[in-house]
């Protein structure tokens, strides 16, 4: 049994096997190129069961946080003790040689300055009352921080110390 009997099927393997044969060769130098090892895709997740990044020396932990707040607090008690709060003012009037309007006109000045008093009152208290919710707004995130930390094993601030571990 022969499989190429004329000269036309001789040639045409001979020329199928050449073709056949260059693309083979093609493909092995001009191939796809790869990265030995592979790329990692994601993020790289620490389940801390490995020893890296531990070390005998730990660095000291400082909390300046903390002693932030208690200077604003300090502040703020400071400031509430404003000295607006006269109550030593004493009036002085002598009517004897004082006409009528004279008087109305002294007492219109001081109803003009005790309502000139009573609005800086009022501004100093709002004012207050703004730190008063900024500080609160303050403590009540560095409370959320500190109970996201304690959550999350302690991450330590950028308020520590520069040493770090080994």
């Amino acid at each position: 049994m022969k499989y190429l009997e004329t000269k036309y099927e001789k040639d045409s393997a001979k020329i199928t096997l050449l073709i056949t044969l260059i693309i083979i060769l093609l493909l092995f130098v001009v191939g796809r190129s790869y990265i030995d090892p592979p790329e990692e895709f994601g993020v790289a997740i620490n389940f801390g069961t490995s020893n890296v990044g531990l070390g005998k020396v730990q660095p000291k932990v400082t909390n300046t946080s903390e002693k932030v707040i208690k200077q604003a607090l300090s502040d703020t008690q400071l400031s509430n003790s404003s000295p607006s709060e006269n109550s030593n003012v004493t009036e002085n009037i002598v009517s004897d040689d004082l006409s009528e309007e004279y008087i109305r006109i002294e007492k219109e000045k001081a109803k003009a300055a005790k309502q000139k008093q009573l609005e800086e009152d009022t501004k100093a208290k709002e004012l207050l009352e703004k730190q008063l919710a900024e500080l609160k707004k303050k403590t009540e995130e560095q409370e959320k921080i500190n109970k996201l930390n304690q959550l999350i094993g302690g991450i330590k601030s950028s308020e520590s110390n520069k040493s770090s571990g080994e």
